[in-house]
C-alpha cells in the first residue's frame, strides 16, 4: 500500500525512511531548505509567482509564519544559520543585491533547461532573522556563494571562490582570516559543507571535460591535507550533506541503480564517509527530490521535491537505514 499526501505517494522503499512526510511550502517554486540549530526555524529560498530571482525566506519547522529576509532586489541563494543561534537568530546567504545590473527579472524560457548563472557580484551576507544584514561576510572578485559554518565551532567558513578564476572552495577562520583553498582541479567545486566535528569536509566537483554533466562526490581531510573521490556513479551527484553522526552523508543523484546509468530523475542516497556502502532512500517515478539536509540532531530530513508537480519543500522524520 502507498502512503498518499494531498494526491503524492511515497513507496514502500521511502516509507522505510522517510516517516509521516509532510510537505511544507505550496507557493511559487522553493527548494534548498536548512533547519536551525534548535529545529525551530527553515531558511530556504523560493521563487514567488510572477518572479524569476530567488529570495531568502524563513518559516516555522511546520511551515508556517513565512517571512523574506533577503533584500528582494537581485539574486539570492544558499542561506545557512550560525551555530551559536543568538537572539535574534543569525544566518548567512549569498546575494547579488549591491549589483543593480541583476536586478532585471526575466521570466524563464518555457522548455528551456535551468542554468545556474555564476554573478560576478555574488557576495556572502551575514544577517538575521529581523532582515537587518549584519555585513559582508565574503567578497572577492567572482562569484563567492555556497557557503556554510562547521557546525561545532562557527569561527570555521567554508563557500565557493571564484577568485582564482575557476571554481575552488575556500575554507576561512573568521576569527583569525587565514583562509586556506582546499580544491585545485578544474572544474566546478561546490556545495561544501563541515563534518560534524569540523576536520572533513564533503563536496561535489564537475570533473570531466567529456562528460560535462557527471558530477561526483569528493570528501576532504584537513588535518591530513587528502582528497578522496566516494562516489564513482559517473552520473550527476551533488548537494551531499553528512548526518549529525559524521557516519554517513545523504544526496541527490540520477544515477540509475537498475541500468548503472544516468536516469531521467533525481533520488536520494545515502553512503558511508568511507564511500563502500550506498543506500538508495527515494525512488518515486512522480518527480525529483533535491538538496536534502538533516537537522541538527538529526531526527528529521529536509529535501526539496518536485513530486507535487513543481519544486517544493518536505519534511519527515528520519528512520536510519543499516550499513551491511
Amino acid at each position: 500500500m502507498l502512503l498518499s499526501i494531498v494526491g503524492v505517494t511515497f513507496t514502500p522503499l521511502e516509507k522505510k525512511y522517510l516517516v509521516n512526510p509532510v510537505q511544507l511550502t505550496h507557493e511559487g517554486e522553493n527548494g534548498e531548505a536548512y533547519f536551525s540549530p534548535d529545529g525551530r526555524y527553515i531558511s530556504f529560498q523560493g521563487i514567488p509567482p510572477g518572479k524569476s530571482h530567488y529570495r531568502i525566506y524563513i518559516m516555522r519547522s511546520d511551515g508556517s509564519n513565512v517571512k523574506r529576509i533577503s533584500p528582494g532586489k537581485g539574486k539570492t541563494t544558499c542561506s545557512f544559520f550560525h551555530p551559536k543561534f543568538p537572539d535574534p537568530p543569525y544566518l548567512i546567504y549569498a546575494s547579488t543585491h549591491e549589483d543593480t545590473t541583476t536586478w532585471e527579472e526575466k521570466p524563464r524560457e518555457r522548455g528551456k533547461r535551468y542554468e545556474w548563472s555564476f554573478d560576478r557580484g555574488m557576495d556572502v551576507y551575514l544577517a538575521d532573522t529581523t532582515g537587518r544584514i549584519i555585513k559582508k561576510l565574503v567578497s572577492y572578485p567572482g562569484y563567492d556563494a555556497e557557503g556554510s559554518f562547521c557546525p561545532s565551532n562557527p569561527d570555521l567558513f567554508v563557500w565557493t571562490s571564484q577568485r582564482t578564476g575557476d571554481l575552488e572552495i575556500w575554507v576561512k577562520n573568521l576569527k583569525t582570516g587565514e583562509e586556506r583553498q582546499i580544491t585545485s582541479a578544474p572544474g566546478y567545486d561546490g556545495g561544501p559543507f563541515f563534518s560534524p566535528d569540523c576536520k572533513k569536509v564533503i563536496y561535489r566537483s564537475f570533473r570531466d571535460p567529456k562528460n560535462p554533466r557527471v558530477a561526483e562526490i569528493y570528501i576532504y581531510d584537513l588535518e591530513r591535507g587528502e582528497e578522496k573521490q566516494l562516489t564513482h556513479l559517473k552520473a550527476l551527484s551533488w548537494a551531499p550533506y553528512f548526518h549529525p553522526s559524521g557516519k554517513y552523508f545523504v544526496f541527490s543523484s540520477n544515477y540509475d541503480p537498475k541500468t548503472g546509468k544516468m536516469g531521467r530523475r533525481f533520488h536520494l542516497y545515502v553512503m558511508d564517509t568511507a564511500g563502500k556502502h550506498l543506500v538508495q532512500i527515494t525512488n518515486s517515478n512522480e518527480g525529483s527530490d533535491l538538496l536534502p539536509t538533516f537537522s541538527w540532531d538529526g531526527k528529521y530530513i529536509l529535501w526539496t521535491s518536485t513530486r507535487s508537480g513543481n519544486s517544493q519543500i518536505w519534511k519527515a522524520e528520519w528512520r536510519e537505514p543499516e550499513f551491511r
